[in-house]
């Protein structure tokens, strides 16, 4: 057995060393220390507050040369060493508590000041450590962030923001100072919102007059992004980062351009969780969204104490979509609730899967209540393994959030749990996602209304562009918006492997979406490799290559094509009879016929005697479907039969191929599926 892998602390990254030495202390994440593989060299000089940051390493950032696999290893560390620090702590000894959870100001010299967040927790409370206290240069309390702009001259903004920086700015050092913090006057509803927007900047050294410049390039930029990222019913550039981000220095939620920069750093973490039932929900009104709706969160839970957990954590930004995401306010801001979620909710996974780096902080029982994990209830449908959108929130750098010492103590890598998240993880990694096996796992997950299960495949179907989320739409409107924007390959999937077809749908080869969520064959399907003028491609209805204007009929491919077939229901499948000669498309030609086998993928049922039907086979010619023609289409200005599909086939045996092949019964061309 290769000797365990160890990781040294050096300068905030983790990076391979030798075996441990008999003075190591070994950290483990999962059933037990003994299948670790991974520990982590502990200085016998170091307090334990020491051990835990070098540990944890908060402000961890990968490198150039820091591997995608040494990255998890890292990502394990962190929260093996959270799970240890958590248990190792006194709760009866408040001095020793406040001691820990103080960021000494030496680690940004640019702050001078300390303040302090503390939540007076009820003692009949499960008592989530991290949530308590935080003590910083950099988070200001609600006293401070509250403090309103309105009737401010520019001097009382600034001697406001000289005591949180601890500076000794002056009007007179900037002759655009004074015009810029009246415009903010303006603009702004309190300091906190003032001071989370100059903070990346007021020690960049740039004036103000530059300051204000780029905000407003940022704001440009931003604005037509999003604008640009619609085209119609399709989100054509999924690449885009959150609307909103809470800055949990300032307590405030930012528009995203108050970044400074347009990529998603990796000081912006994300959050995700479960949301509990609605008898166990509140909705607040706070300022820390500027009161623009009520923000949903569990009863026994508060904002106050996510953000202080999240700064323990080391986070600076996070997106958080109870406040990020604009919820169900007054029915005044309704429409503009719609207007957003058409772009943010199919885009919501680009905040989670955008990065391998991503750090995620996740809630497990519901967003700021203690993680459970021993006495989990897996068949509740509201525990996070059971929500569909949590699909494409599972990371491989998840932290959990609500840790207790109890559960710490206790050992809290639970097998069950880990070989859960683990599975999950997997799925949603894939980088070729199967079309019926995602279907599947979404069906097997609860979602809040009907629409969710559909939005929330797009992303991790990993489609190339996405269909919009509209609250209007109905099931079968937003699946067939859904198929337009699935990859070429999984359309293919869609219409070759699913056995039936559709009989409300407008296009006889989609089947509705209650009958993909009904169809359970999907882990007996084969797996193929499509040639690349195989795979089902898509054209716009408006489309000129098309030579007409609706889009019922705007799938196409190139397969190998067989005309003038009879199709007769055997008790191992079917068998087709091909004629040796291919008739003309109007002739009622009868000449001599050869036999071959196939298996059925789908209904035989549907297959009527004596009726001529045309094959259309991909796959190196195993995968069939059976279709009546329609008549003649222009593609590209070329030639294509209309199809439209009465069930699929598939012919496993090669040599039944190689022969159907030889005989050149049939030819490649250009087939349009309606």
């Amino acid at each position: 057995m290769a000797p365990p892998l160890v990781l040294q602390i050096q300068h905030g990254l983790l990076s391979p060393t030798s075996p441990p030495t008999s003075t190591s202390t070994s950290i483990f994440f999962g059933p037990s220390p003994v299948s670790s593989e991974y520990s982590v060299r502990e200085s016998p000089s170091k307090t334990p507050k020491e051990v835990f940051k070098d540990i944890f390493a908060t402000r961890l950032t990968p490198t150039s040369e820091m591997s995608v696999g040494d990255w998890n290893k890292a990502t394990q560390a962190r929260r093996t060493g959270l799970a240890n620090t958590v248990a190792s702590l006194n709760l009866d000894d408040e001095d020793s508590l406040r001691d820990f959870f103080k960021a000494p100001a030496q680690e940004d010299p640019k702050y001078r000041n300390s303040f302090t967040l503390c939540e007076n927790i009820p003692r009949d409370t499960l008592l989530i450590p991290f949530q308590k206290l935080h003590t910083s240069p950099w988070a200001i309390p609600p006293e401070i962030a509250d403090v309103k702009c309105e009737g401010m001259q520019p001097s009382d903004l600034l001697a406001q923001l000289n005591a949180i920086f601890g500076t000794a700015m002056a009007l007179a050092n900037d002759v655009d100072m004074a015009g810029c913090l009246a415009e903010f006057i303006v603009d702004s509803c309190d300091v906190g919102q003032v001071y989370g927007y100059l903070r990346p900047y007021w020690f960049s050294g740039l004036t103000f007059d530059e300051i204000q410049e780029k905000i407003t390039s940022r704001k440009a930029y931003d604005l037509q992004l999003r604008q640009g990222a619609i085209n119609g019913d399709r989100i054509v550039n999924p690449r885009i980062p959150p609307r909103r981000i809470w800055d949990l220095f300032s307590n405030r939620v930012l528009p995203y351009y108050a970044l400074p920069q347009s990529e998603i750093p990796r000081n912006l973490w994300a959050v995700s969780h479960s949301w509990v039932e609605g008898s166990k929900l509140q909705k607040v009104q706070t300022p820390i969204n500027a009161f623009a709706w009520p923000v949903p969160i569990p009863k026994e839970a508060s904002l106050d104490q996510v953000r202080i957990e999240l700064l323990n954590l080391g986070a600076e930004y996070v997106f958080l979509d109870v406040l990020c995401l604009r919820q169900e306010g007054e029915k005044k801001d309704e429409g503009h609730r719609w207007k957003e979620w058409k772009l943010d909710v199919p885009t919501i996974g680009y905040v989670y899967q955008h990065d391998i780096y991503q750090t995620t902080v996740t809630y497990f029982n519901g967003l700021g209540l203690p993680f459970d994990v021993a006495q989990a209830d897996y068949s509740n449908e509201r525990h996070w393994f059971n929500r569909v959108w949590t699909l494409q929130e599972a990371s491989d750098s998840w932290l959990p959030g609500g840790l207790t010492t109890a559960l710490a103590n206790a050992g809290w890598g639970e097998p069950a749990f880990m070989s859960r998240l683990d599975t999950l993880i997997q799925i949603t990694r894939r980088d070729s996602p199967k079309l019926f096996k995602m279907v599947e796992v979404a069906r097997q997950r609860a979602a809040s209304g009907p629409l969710d299960r559909i939005s929330s495949l797009a992303y991790i179907l990993r489609c190339p562009t996405l269909p919009g989320h509209d609250l209007k739409s109905d099931e079968d409107t937003a699946w067939s918006l859904l198929v337009e924007n699935l990859t070429d390959s999984q359309r293919t999937d869609l219409l070759f492997l699913y056995p039936g077809r559709s009989s409300t749908s407008a296009m006889s080869w989609i089947p509705s979406w209650s009958s993909l969520l009904d169809f359970k064959g999907h882990s007996s399907l084969p797996t193929v490799v499509y040639k690349p003028l195989e795979k089902v491609m898509y054209l716009d209805g408006a489309s000129p290559e098309l030579g007409y204007k609706h889009g019922h009929d705007a799938y196409y491919n190139k397969a190998y094509v067989i005309e003038g077939c009879y199709v007769d229901s055997t008790e191992e499948g079917c068998r087709v009879r091909v004629p040796t000669q291919q008739p003309a498309r109007s002739s009622t030609f009868r000449g001599q016929y050869e036999l071959f086998k196939m298996s059925a993928l789908g209904q035989t049922d549907l297959l009527r005697p004596n009726m001529l039907y045309t094959l259309v086979g991909v796959a190196d010619l195993r995968l069939w479907l059976i279709g009546e023609a329609r008549g003649v289409r222009s593609v590209n200005k070329q030639s294509a039969v209309q199809i439209e599909k009465v069930t699929t086939a598939q012919m496993r045996d090669i040599s039944e191929r190689t022969r159907l092949l030889r005989a050149e019964l049939g030819r490649d061309q250009l087939v349009v599926y309606c």
